[in-house]
């Protein structure tokens, strides 16, 4: 904040947009990286139809990478819950004010930081 010359408020504001943009490229990412193992939809006609069922149209392998693709994000998700749950739990952010915080939402902030 000093090295860049900026307020606190500015500090505070740029970190916000930083974690607005990482949560919003998370969730596309997660909607990226998980593919979709529904059977294709029928086609407009009705007459072209996949017989296949979810089995037979993915190998062994392709199930077993979408589930560990999914492990994956849920642990992120933990890790992430965790951190803001003990965030909470310890004064080290927030102080002695933790539970106003944790049920208002806000953050009073002293210019000596």
């Amino acid at each position: 904040m000093k090295e860049h010359r900026e307020s606190l408020q500015d500090a505070v504001s740029k970190l916000q947009a930083f974690v607005e943009s990482d949560c919003a490229k998370f969730a596309a990412l997660e909607t990226q990286a998980i593919p979709s193992y529904a059977p294709p939809a029928p086609s407009s006609s009705g007459w072209l139809r996949s017989s296949a069922s979810r089995a037979e149209m993915f190998t062994q392998a392709e199930i077993d990478r979408h589930n560990d693709i999914i492990a994956c994000i849920r642990g992120y998700k933990e890790f992430i819950a965790g951190l803001v749950s003990w965030a909470f739990e310890t004064e080290l952010f927030f102080g002695v004010k933790r539970e106003d915080v944790r049920t208002f939402g806000w953050v009073f902030l002293t210019p000596d930081l």
